[in-house]
């Protein structure tokens, strides 16, 4: 089906009132849709697009926590620079230029399309996998904390981060070529076809079911392995305290992230449910009107996750205020001496900082922590 039969369907598909006299579906979802994307959606990519920034600037001031972690941090950052504002080029000009606009149909381009809107896809992808990368490492810790330090160095973060990278190009290569294809005419409708439905089992896989399910496994074994720990080494008294209101610190920051990701990423699940042409043919108008409900609060979602990630932060840890602030006030806090009393101090053995950090060279491990606790 070529894409004029597919919008008259559409239009034929809503072209009824939900009342008399009253909206017509067709314009109540554009409205929603609109709402979702422009008049809400704008100003949070926006808003992400310099909280994300400004957390690169307070990882960059971060001079205690581990190499490793400012590595993860500061490239998810860089990455929630990139999406909104990559999200922000392909949804909005159409919408602020309006369609009768002399400039719309470089919008609708390939020479404009196909590198933005493969900017968006391939940074949410990547994002999405640094969130793991993050938490896996904290399991690493957590769990392991003889080990992390074998298995835990920048060299390996590095890779992990270039093959996360790589690997978003590569699976995002049959949106890439949908996007060229489609402008082939009838001809290649086949392939087309072929194509969209790859995108969209590479979209159900990789960007919403295989995260969520990892993050879900490495958070569960988290908590388990700190209320083990809390049990076991509840003799140690008085000087176990500070360690465990770090530990439910760091915990409650994780859960916080998984609950945020996965609550922002389940409109993704629907969306990709409905790609997949398996519904009888009578429930075309049900399936089309469902995409249209789903796909903007999708689309909301991912970038509201952007931008969600700053203000997690700056809350639940004192010290990135301080470095706010300090930033407010044009001081300098690494001249004065960052106090090592910081949650973030590299001597804590288990759940010291947020997310998941690598021990450093110099952590002495005490003797009465288990190789594992998993």
């Amino acid at each position: 089906m070529n894409s004029t039969a597919a919008v008259s369907n559409f239009t034929k598909c809503l072209d009824f009132e939900l009342w008399n006299n009253g909206l017509k579906v067709l314009q109540l979802l554009i409205v929603y849709r609109v709402t979702l994307t422009t008049y809400l959606g704008l100003p949070i990519s926006l808003i992400g697009i310099v909280t994300s920034a400004m957390s690169v600037i307070l990882f960059s001031k971060d001079h205690l926590t581990p190499p490793t972690t400012r590595r993860l941090l500061l490239s998810m950052s860089v990455v929630d620079i990139v999406f909104p504002l990559a999200s922000t080029l392909y949804l909005q000009p159409v919408m602020l230029c309006g369609r009768n606009c002399r400039y719309v149909g470089i919008f609708f381009s390939v020479s404009y399309l196909l590198p933005v809107s493969s900017l968006v896809n391939i940074f949410e992808m990547l994002r999405n996998w640094l969130v793991v990368l993050i938490c896996v490492e904290r399991f690493i810790i957590t769990c392991y904390p003889l080990k992390a330090r074998r298995w835990l160095s920048v060299a390996k973060v590095n890779v992990l981060v270039a093959v996360c990278a790589i690997s978003s190009v590569l699976f995002r290569t049959p949106y890439m070529a949908s996007i060229a294809v489609e402008k082939c005419g009838n001809a290649y409708a086949n392939t087309l076809h072929r194509l969209r439905q790859i995108h969209s089992t590479t979209d159900a896989i990789m960007v919403t079911l295989l995260p969520l399910l990892i993050l879900t496994v490495c958070s569960v074994q988290i908590c388990r392995s700190i209320r083990h720990a809390e049990l076991t080494h509840g003799r140690i008294g008085r000087k176990s305290e500070p360690l465990r209101r770090t530990r439910g610190k760091v915990t409650r920051v994780l859960l916080i992230v998984i609950v945020v990701f996965a609550i922002l990423m389940l409109p993704l699940v629907p969306v990709n449910i409905l790609a997949f042409n398996w519904f009888p043919e009578g429930a075309a108008c049900r399936v089309l009107i469902a995409r249209q409900i789903f796909s903007p609060l999708a689309v909301f979602g991912s970038l509201l996750h952007s931008a969600a990630n700053f203000f997690i932060y700056v809350v639940y840890w004192g010290k990135y205020r301080r470095i706010l602030m300090d930033l407010f006030k044009g001081t300098d806090r690494q001249t004065r001496g960052l106090s090592r009393t910081s949650t973030l101090h590299t001597n804590d053995v288990i759940s010291s900082r947020s997310f998941g950090v690598p021990l450093s060279s110099k952590i002495h491990l005490k003797h009465n922590f288990p190789d594992s606790v998993c």
